[in-house]
């Protein structure tokens, strides 16, 4: 498959006006990303002087989305180059079969490992050879791992086939560096079915670090009102804003898109084996796709995906489905604009 370059032109009108422009300026939303001027002005974009993060305000002024390297291909393996692959895990969104897909293709991913022999808190980062595959000792998906991994240097350690996961895209941007930037991919999952995808496994999910007991006895109305109902997850994420009590506006949805459409491959869980396959295609990894690896993906893609638990779906007028719908409208528009986005990049 092939990986095209910037595609923003193609999809000036899914991305939509930039908030507070009027009618007559609304060119200049659709000019190349160097010459968006947000509504708002930064006062907190990236690393602030306190050294907390703030929400993302501006792409082009970010210091740390500045890390990614804009989606586009490269004419050799990524791992004979400076960049890393980056993979933004979302939660219920096919994340562990991507792992195994990517042990198929014999890469070493960060992971949060507490054996004796290899875990995440140790003085020293290394690989670690498992049953199936490697993993490197860091848990990019937590504050405390990340801070670890920053201080250890875990970019500029030129450790063979690095590839970076974490739930945490914007937080664990701090692990690259100018020297050693990200290539972001991501995969996605229609943002209701992933919402519904939770409620049923957190019921169940007793090993999980983060188990809600409670939620045990709800029904998936009660569930749809409750902050362990997701909120725009994806949205927030991008940007910056977790905290419920900081509302997202049309600005935020502006700059998720912008994020995606700039600095991602996307790829989605209802098309696991072609995106197995662009993703291939986008890091130069043809060498890693023969027949014994390519059949270890078809096994985790189709015939044992990891961490599935089936369950059923209220219908699309059902008042359930339209209470976590209304909760997630601002994803539910980003993963359409994801749709076309994954349409101009194949």
């Amino acid at each position: 498959p092939s990986i095209r370059g910037s595609t923003f032109s193609g999809l000036k009108k899914e991305l939509g006006r930039n908030p507070g422009e009027d009618e007559s300026s609304s060119v200049n939303a659709y000019s190349p990303i160097k010459e968006i001027s947000p509504t708002k002005q930064a006062t907190t974009s990236g690393v602030t002087t306190s050294g907390q993060l703030g929400s993302v305000e501006s792409l082009d002024s970010d210091p740390l989305y500045a890390r990614l390297e804009d989606t586009k291909v490269v004419d050799q393996n990524v791992f004979e180059t400076n960049f890393i692959p980056y993979f933004w895990h979302i939660h219920k969104s096919g994340g562990s079969t991507m792992k195994h897909l990517l042990t198929c293709m014999g890469v070493s991913q960060t992971r949060r490992m507490s054996e004796p022999e290899c875990n995440d808190k140790e003085p020293h980062i290394k690989v670690c050879s498992l049953e199936f595959g490697s993993v490197v000792n860091v848990d990019a998906s937590s504050p405390d791992g990340i801070e670890r991994a920053a201080h250890l240097g875990l970019a500029d350690q030129n450790i063979p086939r690095l590839v970076i996961d974490t739930s945490r895209v914007y937080e664990a941007l701090q692990l690259l560096t100018e020297q050693h930037k990200g290539r972001l991919f991501v995969l996605l999952r229609d943002p209701v079915e992933r919402a519904i995808s939770k409620f049923y496994y957190t019921k169940i999910a007793t090993w999980e670090r983060n188990y809600k007991p409670e939620v045990e006895q709800m029904t998936m109305l009660e569930y749809a009102d409750t902050v362990y109902c997701y909120n725009n997850w994806v949205t927030r994420r991008l940007v910056n804003k977790m905290s419920y009590a900081e509302e997202l506006t049309e600005q935020d949805l502006f700059n998720a898109k912008l994020i995606l459409e700039k600095k991602a491959l996307v790829l989605f869980t209802d098309s696991m084996l072609e995106s197995a396959g662009r993703l291939a295609a986008y890091f130069g990894w043809a060498e890693l796709l023969n027949a014994d690896n390519w059949n270890c993906i078809h096994k985790f893609a189709i015939e044992q995906p990891i961490n599935t638990n089936p369950h059923p779906l209220p219908a699309k007028d059902s008042p359930e489905y339209k209470a976590i719908e209304q909760r997630n409208l601002y994803d539910v528009e980003l993963y359409a604009f994801a749709k076309k986005l994954y349409q101009l990049q194949g």
